[in-house]
């Protein structure tokens, strides 16, 4: 039955049994629409804090789920699916050096089959993969494909003992926890897990960190892992001896990730257990188990065991069943803890929100409290009922602080408490009653939960398309909450349609509502692919905008110089130039060179004398004119169109005038020398 917390002050007779008003004036914060819509597709209506009166049928009794996990669970059973394992197949030993089992282990797996496929009427089996020989079997749930999981896992393997404690009890745990969840119809999958070389290395799981990959490669979100490791040792005597340890991914600032697992693990336990579950601070031996490797992959686990670890039984030659300090009220323990969380995460995925509850007896002086585990901040409310004339004081005590956050005091059989929580972690809701009479009451607990710590409850993610399970919905890589908060649709990776996911879009700082961001008639998706900015229409800042450049003049938008002739673009496609060829005219002389030797780019032939530019430059010819020597005789006429026509003719008239100067005066000097 329940565990109660009772203050005894004073003793009267209790009064009769309260019946009948249960469910109301419950209220709640519920989401509701503000009118503040998404402004392209999604149409989200804004989650806030105000309450609203809830319906029956919208509320999760967790209290009655608890009850029946609690009352399923045998000790029994437990003991003797250990006993059967550790006696039938001691030695189960892995041989890391060639991955290979001893005839003890491989008999153990077929025991571990053929035991599930028992318990769960012939629904699951294990099956095997890896180098690792891991063995799992999946438990489906009844939520909407694909589902994500949660992983429950032991240890098979052991070293050369008969293993009891190390680690057959986590085997047991295991195959004990899938007999009981088969009860449950659950909203995501659970894996039950059994893995080899857990025992076989000091420091590292191999076949652990091999499943979880497997995992990840076949597209399997892992809400979290439960792993169970040695459980039996009991000795109160002893630090932590009489007590269940939980280790949890202690470097997360995410409370999902870090602690909301192991709290609703120690809140079962102090509410329907032995309260012997608590979480421990330091790392432990859970370095070498399952939960380690999770935790590198940033996926929430718990590392389950006994509180005492350094047991000189485990894994030596006393490792028996009849080992005198091991306790199989341990292991139940430990079960019970971790169905319980189990079961709460996997119903809360329907979306609805929490109740708890509790009808008993107090009597005058005496007090009893309900622990609840709250995930997000928003309203937590109780409401008391009770039948006879006395005075009840209502508290929610929050347990990291032992402080009163609130408190109420009526005498009119009624008190109504809601507390806006500030802090996600455990509450209790404890209720004294300090007047004179005993009475019956009766306390509801209503509350939102927030699976995936999106700071969005599970009943506004599934009302409105998301997965409470996910912190991103969509996966696209933007958390559910940021893309509210952007104003991006959670539910799918690219809001817009446009072929860009949200998270590059948030990259670029481009709008995720918007399929073309900068108005340049490209979408923001196919900028990605071009490479160009979708927030700037002229990604290379040459003058043109990028559609010009990729649909008009096929240069490139992502340089100044598509053609790297020194010209820009901009300037070549205002010129009439070809921003893609370094030769627009083809004549074999760059652009750049013909316009720095005022030269006509756009034609091969700038002076029209019948010589290519090319040609002329070649021999020394001037392409910007007919008439390189100004002879008066085009270059395509003259037979030395380099040298004008009189540097050719005039030093040869010179010469023979000269000559004939020179002949003249002597023939006449001879002349007068005769008539002289």
């Amino acid at each position: 039955m329940m565990k109660l917390r009772i203050y005894k002050m004073s003793h009267i007779d209790m009064g009769a049994f309260l019946i009948g008003l249960v469910f109301l004036s419950i209220l709640l914060v519920a989401p509701i629409s503000t009118g503040d819509s998404m402004p392209f597709t999604s149409q989200l209506p804004r989650e806030t804090d105000a309450p609203r009166a809830i319906a029956e049928q919208d509320l999760l009794n967790i209290t009655q789920l608890w009850k029946q996990v609690r009352d399923s669970i045998s000790q029994e059973s437990i003991y003797n699916l250990t006993r059967d394992i550790s006696q039938k197949y001691p030695q189960r030993i892995w041989f890391a050096s060639n991955n290979t089992p001893t005839s003890s282990l491989v008999g153990a797996w077929n025991w571990a089959n053929d035991t599930l496929k028992t318990i769960t009427g012939g629904q699951l089996y294990f099956r095997q993969v890896s180098d690792y020989r891991v063995l799992y079997a999946v438990k489906s749930g009844i939520g909407a494909a694909p589902r994500q999981a949660i992983v429950l896992s032991g240890i098979i393997d052991s070293k050369d003992s008969a293993g009891a404690n190390d680690v057959g009890v986590s085997v047991a745990a295991v195959l004990e926890s899938a007999r009981v969840l088969q009860n449950f119809s659950l909203y995501c999958d659970v894996y039950y897990v059994l893995t080899n070389q857990g025992r076989g290395q000091v420091d590292y799981d191999y076949g652990a960190g091999e499943f979880i990959d497997y995992l990840i490669s076949s597209g399997v979100d892992v809400i979290a892992n439960v792993a169970y490791d040695r459980l039996l040792f009991y000795r109160s005597g002893y630090p932590g001896g009489s007590n269940i340890f939980l280790r949890s991914l202690i470097d997360s600032s995410i409370y999902q990730a870090k602690s909301w697992i192991p709290d609703l693990m120690i809140s079962f336990s102090d509410n329907y257990g032995d309260k012997r579950i608590q979480s421990a601070t330091d790392v432990g031996y859970s370095e070498r188990s399952i939960v380690y490797q999770m935790w590198q992959r940033d996926i929430p686990a718990v590392f389950t065991t006994q509180g005492y670890y350094y047991d000189p039984a485990s894994g030596g030659t006393n490792d028996l069943i009849s080992y005198m300090y091991y306790d199989f009220s341990q292991p139940r323990e430990a079960v019970g803890g971790a169905l319980g969380a189990i079961v709460f995460i996997g119903y809360v995925g329907s979306g609805r929100s929490v109740l708890q509850s509790l009808s008993t007896q107090v009597a005058s002086g005496e007090a009893t409290s309900v622990d609840v585990v709250v995930s997000m901040n928003a309203f937590v409310n109780a409401t008391i009922v009770w039948d006879n004339q006395t005075t009840i004081q209502a508290s929610i005590v929050d347990k990291a602080t032992n402080a009163i956050v609130y408190q109420r005091t009526e005498n009119d059989n009624l008190i109504h408490l809601k507390y806006l929580s500030t802090q996600e972690g455990r509450y209790d809701v404890v209720i004294s009653n300090v007047g004179v009479n005993g009475t019956d009451l009766s306390l509801n607990i209503t509350y939102l939960n927030d699976c995936d710590g999106d700071g969005y409850s599970d009943a506004y993610e599934v009302s409105n398309g998301l997965n409470p399970y996910l912190r991103d919905t969509d996966k696209d890589g933007l958390d559910d909450n940021i893309e509210l908060a952007l104003g991006s649709d959670p539910r799918v990776n690219d809001s817009d349609h446009d072929g860009a996911s949200d998270y590059q879009e948030f990259l670029w700082g481009s709008n995720r509502t918007l399929q073309d961001t900068d108005g340049d008639n490209i979408t923001d998706g196919m900028e990605a692919e071009f490479g160009t900015s979708p927030i700037m229409r002229d990604t290379d800042q040459d003058g043109i905008d990028d559609y010009t450049e990729i649909y008009v003049y096929h240069s490139n938008p992502l340089s100044t110089d598509s053609d790297n002739d020194g010209l820009d673009d901009s300037f070549e496609i205002t010129s009439g130039l070809n921003p893609n060829s370094r030769d627009t005219d083809g004549d074999s002389l760059s652009d750049l060179f013909e316009i720095l030797n005022h030269m006509d780019p756009t034609s091969p032939d700038t002076d029209g004398d019948g010589w290519t530019d090319a040609y002329e430059v070649h021999h020394c010819m001037l392409p910007t004119t007919a008439d390189t020597d100004g002879d008066l005789i085009p270059d395509a006429l003259d037979w030395d169109p380099q040298h004008h026509w009189i540097n050719v003719f005039a030093p040869v008239s010179i010469i023979t005038t000269v000559a004939l100067l020179g002949i003249y005066a002597w023939l006449k000097r001879r002349v007068y020398l005769r008539a002289g």
